[in-house]
């Protein structure tokens, strides 16, 4: 059976470069690489050399586009140095919907910082984020399965993703390379247990961390990138997150 090494991280540049190396030091045990990308996105960013979006013609314009591939790019430029074989296992399905969810998420952000924290708002679509991508992992996963000759690395492969190839009895290796200290990523984490497992958040707990949200996009503002930003989050973070 074959093996499949998964390399989770948050999704910064400095984390996708720590999870680059650890596909380096994998290379020789390793046949293909599989990414969370959309396969007709990723595969135009592996061949051009500046990585730039301005060719694509998929007529995917959001500005969501930029910030969530620009953290894959160390990975991108060390696959090109490699002699791997690439999948990109994203489906369209959850590209759009992630995209839709992320939209709403933003369009919120700023009526919380207006109009303050509706915690049922919050809720619904951080359960909404959840679902998809529960429901849209468990796809991509079958993707990896017809894809898989020999031994394997995904890169951020869902938990859903992760369950069900476990269950279909690949030997399957989780290796979280940074764990996520961003508010809401704790928020989506603790309404995904509340969903799954019963394990409920009071409504003082989700306040609370869109709360901190709030106050990490103020860091954002202030800095001159998002990985920036998040390395002040991650210094100061024990002082919001006890």
């Amino acid at each position: 059976m074959s093996e499949i090494l998964v390399l989770s991280s948050v999704g910064t540049t400095e984390a996708k470069t720590k999870v680059a190396k650890r596909i380096f030091e994998e290379r020789f045990f390793t046949t293909s690489v599989f990414l969370p990308l959309p396969p007709e996105l990723g595969n135009m960013l592996i061949e051009k050399e500046d990585f730039s979006l301005e060719n694509f013609e998929a007529k995917e314009e959001s500005t969501l586009e930029k910030p969530f591939l620009e953290p894959y790019k160390p990975i991108l430029r060390t696959l090109k140095r490699l002699y791997l074989n690439v999948q990109c296992f994203m489906n369209k399905q959850h590209f759009h919907s992630l995209k839709k969810v992320l939209e709403e998420i933003f369009l919120l952000t700023f009526r919380s910082r207006v109009g303050g924290i509706q915690v049922d708002k919050w809720r619904k679509v951080i359960s909404k984020k959840v679902l998809v991508d529960y429901y849209c992992g468990r796809e991509e996963a079958d993707f990896v399965k017809d894809h898989i000759d020999g031994r394997v690395i995904c890169v951020d492969l869902g938990e859903s993703g992760v369950e069900k190839l476990k269950n279909e009895g690949f030997k399957v290796k989780n290796e979280v390379v940074e764990e996520s200290l961003k508010p809401l990523d704790l928020l989506e984490w603790k309404i995904k247990e509340e969903i799954f497992f019963g394990k409920e958040i009071n409504d003082e707990e989700v306040k609370k961390l869109v709360s901190l949200h709030l106050k990490f996009i103020d860091y954002v503002l202030e800095s001159r990138s998002f990985d920036e930003a998040y390395q002040k989050w991650k210094r100061d973070s024990c002082k919001w997150l006890t």
